[in-house]
């Protein structure tokens, strides 16, 4: 053997190393087949987790920047004065109410005094037109009153004529009627009592009766003759003689019937007279003078009021620009700017600024697809670069209405108010945010990836059950479950039959052992390398 060694030196290092790579292949090609083994049963079986309980929250994380709870842009309203004393410095704390800044007033003082003086002298000279109105006025009236009551006099005696009129009518008419009505009555009973007396069919007391009843409805008449004509009767006129009356009659009948037309065209003269004296003290004289002279002083007391309302304004103006001059704190908090020197002028621009340190904001911006679910006073975990891992207490503040455009497209302003007090906070530091939508304590929870949806929607676990021992494969049951607070790794059981302890699969992406099986057979035993 050794003699063959020798003689076949080089066939002999040429078998063994071609033995020894046919050792190593068939080496190598065994392992792979074993560790595909190993993995494919890996691949082969499900991942597990335990149902445990758990305090889950369900929560948006965003970060942002602490700012002021407050903070104010103080500037004075007043512009081209130069800047007297800045009364603070950068980091200075001032109270609300205290001097921050004093600007120059020496202008604005000397056109207030100029102002004043010239309101002065136009409200003389408008207070002496005014004055001048109202004596007019009071003229015109005391004017037209005078009218009046010499128009109230002219109606008071015309009136007094009219009712002398009426009398004087009245008493024409009735001695008218003396004559032409009771005369020819009396006339007439005469003949009637003559009758009575020459009646021979008639006894001597029906004679008497119906004399008497006769002779007292004649003395009726005679007492109207007599009151309206008993100064033209004479001694010889006698009422039983009916010559007498009717000569009378003739003689007076034309004369009171002229006097009577004459008393009836005087009292329609005094009628006409004591109208038109009415109807003139229904309009007095100098009433177009009065509305003139009212018109006037009217005119007069506007003009006075225009005159000084503009001077006012301005003189207002110019006491609250003087005002304006001495620039205080609107809020208490830290001076984080200043932005002018004594000396210079001021254009209207920002003095300082002044933010509320004592309370801090964190100013952050929210997607659109989360902006929904944040609402103003939930809870937020805020946490800082600057104080580590303490969690500080927060809550919403606001939420802006209307969006921000930002780099990740459309966002939404959020303010987070810092509850917890704490003094290595400072302005500008980077913030970390948990707004906390949902909450659940101490409840059933499985891991987020094991809960699987049928096609109608509804949620299921898979409960595993162990490996079979005849078939080596891992049995598992279908459980239905109704969900509730979802985290980010978990997510609340609500209803189902599930209990606590027990195992649910958790499903791998979508392949199976088969694929592998045959990706195996077709690429050999090295799966292709």
């Amino acid at each position: 053997m050794g003699r063959w060694i020798k003689r076949h030196k080089g066939l002999f290092i040429f078998l063994c190393i071609f033995t020894t790579l046919v050792l190593m292949f068939v080496g190598v090609i065994a392992c792979s087949v074993n560790m595909s083994k190993k993995y494919l049963d890996v691949l082969m079986s499900n991942e597990t987790a335990v149902v445990e309980r758990r305090d889950l929250v369900e929560s948006i994380s965003a970060s942002g920047y602490v700012v002021s709870s407050d903070s104010v842009i103080v500037t004075a309203r007043v512009a081209n004065v130069d800047i007297i004393d800045i009364n603070v410095e950068l980091g200075d704390w001032v109270e609300a109410g205290d001097l921050i800044c004093s600007l120059d007033s020496t202008n604005l003082e000397e056109s207030l005094a100029i102002a004043q003086a010239n309101l002065e002298a136009n409200e003389q000279s408008l207070a002496m037109a005014v004055s001048a109105a109202q004596r007019q006025y009071n003229d015109a009236l005391d004017s037209q009153n005078q009218a009046n009551e010499n128009a109230q006099d002219m109606v008071d005696s015309t009136l007094r004529a009219f009712e002398l009129a009426i009398l004087s009518r009245d008493a024409a008419l009735n001695a008218y009627n003396a004559i032409v009505v009771d005369a020819a009555a009396i006339i007439n009973l005469n003949n009637d009592i003559a009758a009575i007396n020459n009646n021979a069919a008639l006894s001597d007391e029906e004679k008497a009766s119906q004399i008497s009843v006769k002779n007292n409805e004649k003395n009726s008449h005679i007492e109207v003759v007599k009151k309206y004509w008993d100064n033209f009767l004479n001694i010889y006129f006698s009422f039983d003689d009916n010559s007498s009356i009717q000569s009378f009659i003739d003689k007076n009948k034309d004369t009171a019937y002229s006097t009577y037309i004459s008393a009836q065209y005087n009292y329609i003269n005094a009628q006409n007279t004591y109208n038109n004296a009415v109807d003139a003290a229904a309009t007095p004289s100098g009433s177009s003078m009065v509305s003139n002279a009212y018109d006037n002083l009217t005119n007069a007391q506007t003009n006075a009021e225009i005159g000084t309302m503009s001077a006012e304004q301005q003189i207002d103006q110019y006491q609250q620009q003087i005002e304006n001059c001495m620039v205080y704190a609107p809020i208490s908090g830290m001076v984080t700017s200043v932005n002018f020197r004594e000396g210079d002028l001021y254009t209207g621009a920002a003095i300082v600024t002044i933010e509320n340190t004592s309370t801090y904001d964190v100013e952050t911006y929210i997607s659109e697809y989360d902006i929904g679910k944040v609402k103003v006073g939930q809870e937020v975990v805020v946490k800082t670069n600057g104080t580590g891992d303490l969690e500080l207490e927060g809550v919403v503040k606001s939420v802006a209405p209307r969006s921000t455009p930002g780099a990740n497209g459309v966002v939404y302003k959020v303010i987070v108010q810092i509850n917890t007090p704490c003094e290595d906070i400072r302005l500008d530091m980077t913030a970390k945010l948990s707004i906390i939508m949902n909450k659940a304590e101490n409840v059933i929870t499985v891991p987020y990836e094991s809960v699987q949806y049928e096609e109608d929607g509804r949620a299921y676990v898979e409960i595993s059950k162990g490996k079979n021992a005849s078939t080596g494969l891992e049995e598992k049951e279908k459980v239905y479950v109704t969900t509730g607070v979802e985290s980010a790794y978990y997510i609340e059981i609500t209803s189902g039959d599930i209990t606590e302890g027990s195992e649910v699969i958790v499903p791998r992406d979508e392949y199976n052992a088969l694929n592998i099986y045959e990706l195996l057979e077709e690429e050999g035993a090295l799966g292709g390398y």
